[in-house]
């Protein structure tokens, strides 16, 4: 009998099994999207604070979207690279042992509940448009 686990779906058991998921990711292949993710991730960080800090009282949607279409992946990948740097070299006071590819694989599959979320960017633009990046909202 095969005593070999499951092979998970990273994208729906970073929910419920997220040590889990993220080992095998490690273990499998750990450079895996990882640059999708983080700029994915990027991008809809830079919406949510572009709401946050009310930029539609100031700017059009058009150009906030540019702004975090540029802005948002660029800001995505520095975190994932000096955040990475940061945690490995800080990691390592403690007796951490992963590599860098290892810990930015975890940093960047850690954004998929936080990229399943950003779904509700799509209805919330629908409904209220310019309006989600202003004040009054």
């Amino acid at each position: 009998m095969d005593n070999e686990a499951p092979t998970l779906n990273p994208w729906l058991t970073m929910w419920t099994q997220p040590r889990a998921t993220i080992q095998q990711i490690v273990d499998s292949d750990p450079k895996r999207f990882v640059l999708v993710l983080a700029a994915l991730g990027g991008f809809f960080e830079a919406l949510d604070r572009a709401s946050a800090r009310s930029l539609g009282d100031e700017l059009g949607l058009p150009f906030i979207f540019l702004i975090a279409l540029v802005a948002g992946p660029i800001g995505g990948l520095l975190t994932l690279y000096v955040g990475g740097a940061l945690i490995g070299w800080t990691g390592r006071w403690i007796g951490g042992q992963a590599s860098y590819v290892q810990i930015r694989a975890a940093i960047a599959w850690s954004s998929v509940p936080i990229l399943w979320l950003s779904l509700l960017w799509i209805p919330e633009l629908l409904l209220f448009g310019e309006e989600m990046f202003t004040t009054e909202m």
